[in-house]
């Protein structure tokens, strides 16, 4: 069987088109939550929501998730975007910095002391899930996760390279869950490749090459239907991907498909995917054709990630980061 989980970054409202910045705290996405809790509802799927800082210092914000969390709609876990979680710097809002994995030992353990402490003092526990903003984890931050505390993270962006943004290179870990270190477990967001050549080990790795980039090759062969490497989000895939995509992983029988999204992608003008209401609209109706294909698929079990941890609980699989 596949776990299908389903992760929300859920954080502040920014300009997705300029710097990052500390101002930016306005939560008001979280009052566009209720329709995609409705279809979770449906199909009887918790979604983990994990909070950033600015989330977490919203008394509106937090008594909606609240909500939803006394009434088993949902599970937490926290958050990390470095600019906005103390303590600040002048550095702060520069783009490196918007990784956590770039930060130094020391600024990424007061930060995530500080998120972690912030969370716990809301809801009276201390959270075990945990993702970087902009998928940014490193070796440091996985000692320091684990050192806190923590039990599971969703950073990982399987197959996929964030260098040139100065973030971090994933392209040789693939969508498997495993041990990133003892006390750890990480669950990739699912990203793989679909097309008559998506086995093609050569080719594949020929399509994550620098030159592939430089010569536009992964859209001709994404075009060919030959080879598309497809990530399981909503906002960067179209519904025949996403369903493409959950067919070659239970054909590859995949442990679990972990698909995720931004919590302000569900207010309009929130993210550049969701401009108009229309195009949430087309969002909402992508996810719940999605949920209801694998809802009827006998392969797929809808779970969460404690669930998916609990089932390698003894097979320590280990990878490493980077190379």
């Amino acid at each position: 069987m596949t776990d299908f989980i389903i992760s929300v970054d859920t954080e502040e409202e920014f300009d997705w088109n300029v710097s990052f910045s500390d101002k930016s705290r306005k939560t008001d996405n979280l009052r566009y939550q209720y329709p995609f809790i409705a279809l979770c509802q449906k199909y009887n799927i918790r979604p983990v929501y994990l909070l950033d800082y600015p989330v977490l210092e919203s008394r509106a914000a937090i008594e909606i998730l609240k909500t939803f969390r006394d009434e088993n709609l949902i599970k937490l876990g926290a958050h990390l975007h470095p600019w906005v979680t103390p303590p600040y710097y002048p550095e702060n809002n520069e783009n490196y910095a918007s990784f956590p994995s770039n930060l130094s030992f020391d600024i990424q353990k007061a930060k995530l002391e500080a998120l972690t402490e912030k969370f716990t003092q809301i809801f009276g526990y201390a959270p075990e899930i945990f993702k970087a903003g902009r998928y940014g984890l490193g070796e440091e931050t996985v000692r320091i996760l684990g050192d806190l505390g923590y039990k599971i993270d969703l950073s990982v962006f399987a197959f996929t390279d964030f260098s040139y943004k100065e973030g971090p290179d994933y392209r040789h870990i693939p969508s498997d869950p495993f041990w990133v270190s003892d006390k750890l477990f990480e669950i990739p967001v699912t990203c793989s490749h679909i097309g008559l050549l998506r086995r093609n080990t050569v080719l594949k790795r020929l399509l994550h090459s620098t030159f592939a980039k430089k010569f536009k090759m992964r859209g001709l062969f994404a075009r060919s239907g030959l080879c598309n490497l497809v990530p399981f989000s909503p906002e960067a895939a179209t519904l025949p991907e996403l369903i493409a995509l959950a067919k070659a992983m239970i054909e590859d029988k995949a442990a679990v498909l972990h698909f995720t999204f931004h919590s302000s992608v569900l207010m309009p003008g929130g993210t550049p995917y969701v401009l108009h209401e229309e195009d949430l609209e087309h969002f909402l109706d992508k996810v719940e054709r999605l949920l209801d294909f694998c809802a009827n698929e006998e392969n797929i079990v809808f779970a969460t990630p404690e669930t998916v941890r609990k089932n390698f609980i003894s097979n320590k699989v280990k990878k490493t980061l980077h190379k």
